[in-house]
């Protein structure tokens, strides 16, 4: 290339560049690992307690999270724990010494370095002034060596003293070492004292040791197990667990009621035996013996989600109640009342209506769940009715965008085990509309408008932004062409102008928040949302209108066509080398590693356009 003539100016004559030795030392790394690091060994059995103590206060956070506490992201501390003959084992932080404000959590574990070996977990079990902040765990350990691991919530870090005790485990203070209940024989004076580690299928909320048993249901039936005790206030923690290495629960009921029952349903053609433990709701309370019993009978219709009563659309099932129903640990609610289930077909282009209303002399909250299956962990919707003082009906509406009919699975539960209730259960059909869900949003094409959309037809409000604007969303996806912007206006039109609508744009359907939003500044106002596209491939995009639950109406969706962005393009498409690193050749520094390690300068394995230039 002629480069023209030299420059006119004179050379750079200043002093040299720094020569100086370059920095070759290791990377900085921080504070170091806490597994590589143990503070100290403890031994036990001990003839006394076991006290350490010490500071979290300028060490690093290897252990981010634990099974009872998501945000475990203060500076952690460990132990090395020899046990040398099978104990229980209570660690607590709960001790004069421990800084007021050092909100801890304790676990164990069989290998430091893997999260998967937990074996017992506690965050806020600690007692009086400090009951939120300091920590108490229990376990039962055979003879080996294991990690104890102190830690703090959300960042926090101070001084803590940590004691250990022992004690002897009840037989059954194990899943191992469960004890079996006999259908119709009740076991008689049992107690929680001496009881091994706490559950995890509510983490945090039933921290007191657990005692196992286990029972065998027929095939085809159901058990009620009645928990009762003849003195005393504590509250009960009653897990099922599918066998002892399930690291979830089939079922988690609390109740401080006397006589207190909880049914399983085994749906399977076989027999089947689980697990169950009994804790107390708390890892300080006053315990008192207590009687387990489990009874057998057949599994009747709606008692599981196999054998799910028909709901034929157009009609109504008065009178439905959950007494007496299986909980489970169903998908998406957190409520555990019992469960009945119902199967609805929805024809070809059809949308069901499932509504369930409170009946009877008692009103109770009903909680809807709708699921494609009996084995998914996840709901197609969901609803709760009202609130406790003033329950509601709960609708759930499920579409049907195949080309054959359509069966899903209801349920139909309470709040609460102790809460449960009757109901009217009923299924309407209505055609779908185009946008009605957002799985199945219309098509909003750029240079064209939507006309006659009806905003009060849409069904599933939002709170993910513009939380005024609560009534019914209708879904659309506006595809924006590469290295463009698309302009989208709701425009109130005709009979039904009167309202303001509201823009929404999302990532995706379960978004909490908004990428977007515009909200009319006034009734019949134009709500306006720009989309934009920076990337070199076309890019589908969501969006909602909706306006409150009260006022909505008609209105034009206007896509105005793509205006190509300002700024620099590339006019070729980059070679598939561009992105294939696992074909690429390892470009390394001529010398050995350090911070200051630069690479060679290299040409790229493509070439670019660049000012009507072929670049490399």
């Amino acid at each position: 290339m002629d480069a023209g003539p030299p420059p006119d100016v004179a050379p750079d004559t200043g002093p040299a560049p720094d020569t100086g030795p370059v920095d070759t030392g290791p990377v900085d790394a921080g504070p170091p690992n806490a597994c590589a690091m143990p503070r100290g060994t403890i031994t036990l059995p001990s003839a006394s307690p076991v006290m350490v103590m010490g500071t979290t206060v300028g060490a690093g956070n290897t252990f981010p999270s634990t099974r009872c506490q998501a945000n475990d992201s203060g500076p952690d501390v460990v132990y090395t724990l020899m046990v040398t003959a099978r104990t229980g084992v209570i660690l607590s932080t709960d001790n004069m010494g421990t800084t007021d404000n050092f909100d801890t959590t304790l676990s164990i574990r069989r290998t430091c370095t893997d999260a998967a070996t937990e074996l017992s977990c506690d965050d806020d079990s600690g007692s009086g002034t400090n009951r939120t902040a300091t920590s108490v765990l229990r376990a039962v350990l055979d003879p080996g060596m294991y990690t104890v691991i102190i830690d703090g919530y959300s960042g926090r870090e101070g001084s803590y003293v940590l004691t250990a005790n022992t004690f002897t485990p009840s037989a059954n203070a194990t899943c191992a070492t469960a004890r079996t209940i006999t259908p119709g024989m009740p076991l008689t004076g049992q107690t929680l004292d001496n009881a091994g580690s706490p559950g995890y299928c509510a983490p945090g909320l039933s921290p007191g040791g657990q005692v196992f048993y286990s029972v065998t249901i027929p095939a085809n039936s159901i058990g009620t197990v009645q928990l009762s005790r003849a003195m005393g206030t504590w509250t009960y923690a009653l897990r099922v667990y599918a066998d002892c290495n399930a690291t979830t629960c089939l079922q988690n009921g609390t109740s401080s009621s006397s006589p207190y029952t909880q049914v399983i349903a085994n749906p399977s053609g076989m027999a089947r035996t689980y697990i169950l433990s009994v804790a107390s709701n708390a890892s300080d309370a006053t315990f008192t013996p207590f009687d387990i019993g489990v009874t057998t009978a057949a599994l009747m219709p709606g008692q599981a989600c196999e054998n799910a009563v028909t709901l034929t659309p157009g009609m109504t099932l008065a009178g439905q109640s959950n007494t007496g129903a299986p909980i489970t640990l169903a998908p998406c609610r957190s409520e555990n009342g019992g469960q009945r289930f119902y199967s609805v077909t929805i024809p070809v282009g059809q949308r069901v209506r499932v509504t369930a209303t409170p009946t009877g002399a008692t009103m109770r909250q009903p909680v809807l769940r709708a699921l494609d299956n009996c084995t998914v962990t996840t709901c197609l919707e969901n609803a709760l009715g009202g609130t406790s003082a003033a329950p509601t009906a709960a609708s759930v509406d499920i579409p049907n965008t195949g080309t054959t009919p359509r069966t899903v699975v209801v349920s139909l539960a309470s709040v609460s085990p102790a809460t449960a209730g009757t109901w009217d259960l009923s299924a309407t059909l209505s055609p779908l509309i185009a946008g009605q869900f957002c799985a199945a949003p219309a098509v909003a094409t750029p240079g064209m408008t939507l006309s006659a959309q009806d905003a009060r037809n849409g069904l599933r409000a939002s709170g993910a932004c513009a939380t005024t604007a609560n009534g019914g969303q209708l879904f659309y996806q506006v595809t924006v062409p590469a290295n463009q912007r698309v302009t989208l206006r709701a425009v109130p039109m005709g009979a039904m102008a009167a309202w303001a609508p509201a823009l929404r744009v999302l990532a995706t359907c379960t978004a909490t928040s908004c990428v977007e939003s515009s909200t009319a500044s006034m009734a019949g106002g134009t709500a306006t949302v720009n989309l934009t596209n920076s990337t070199a491939t076309p890019r589908d995009v969501l969006v909602s209108v909706a306006g409150t639950s009260t006022t909505a109406g008609t209105f034009n969706l206007e896509a105005s066509a793509g205006v190509t962005l300002p700024g620099y393009t590339v006019d070729n498409t980059l070679a598939a080398s561009c992105d294939d690193l696992a074909t690429g050749t390892a470009v390394m520094p001529s010398g050995g590693w350090d911070d200051d390690s630069s690479t060679a300068i290299a040409a790229l394995p493509f070439t670019v356009q660049l000012f009507g230039a072929p670049q490399t």
